[in-house]
């Protein structure tokens, strides 16, 4: 089955977080960066789209994909799962 452009577009992005990751070895300084680093820039904050990391399982990386109804969601996770695995 062939992605979709935003599909892959969403692959290259759990890509670069996970190299972000790699290079700081810190979970919220590797979401921090990530998302400054974007095109355009975005800086997370409780009142934003974007929030702050949260750390909820210790020692593992928190990772969320939002995509609309019928986008595509356990498609995108198979697929990453090979990006995943490629960066550790």
């Amino acid at each position: 089955m062939e992605l979709k452009n935003y599909q892959n577009k969403i692959l290259a992005d759990i890509s670069r977080y996970f190299d972000v990751l790699q290079h700081s070895k810190d979970f919220d300084d590797a979401y921090h960066t990530f998302w400054t680093t974007n095109n355009p820039p975005i800086m997370p904050s409780l009142n934003g789209a974007v929030k702050p990391y949260k750390n909820t399982v210790p020692g593992a990386p928190h990772l969320c994909v939002k995509v609309p109804t019928g986008g595509g969601k356990t498609i995108i996770a198979a697929a990453a799962l090979k990006n995943i695995f490629d960066a550790f």
